[in-house]
């Protein structure tokens, strides 16, 4: 037994309040294969492609580590492993937000 929904009989073409606000994601042309979406109010971003979102989102935790490291040297008796930890995820981080850029800007590119 199939059930038939009533199609709407007077359907308004200016959107409603909620699904306008909805309109104004500007991370992308359509949300068609997103697989990553950030959204903190003021600032949105996403992709479509999954090795850029890896990459970002393992950027965002080097870059929360490479901070913790830091703060932890302040507090830490023997600051040697704190230089070297900070080197490390600090380098680290550079290379992996490079690739995440680099990701970006190739994406940008127009098909002729």
């Amino acid at each position: 037994m199939q059930i038939k929904i009533p199609t709407p009989e007077a359907v308004s073409p200016a959107p409603d309040e909620l699904t306008g606000e909805a309109l104004k994601d500007l991370t992308a042309v359509s949300a068609a294969g997103r697989v990553f979406l950030l959204d903190l109010g003021i600032i949105k971003y996403g992709s479509d492609d999954k090795i850029h979102a890896a990459a970002f989102i393992f950027a965002c935790i080097l870059l929360f580590v490479t901070v913790a490291f830091y703060t932890a040297g302040f507090f830490a008796h023997d600051t040697a492993w704190a230089e070297e930890a900070v080197k490390w995820s600090g380098s680290t981080f550079l290379f992996v937000a490079g690739i995440v850029l680099g990701k970006a800007s190739g994406g940008m590119k127009t098909e002729s």
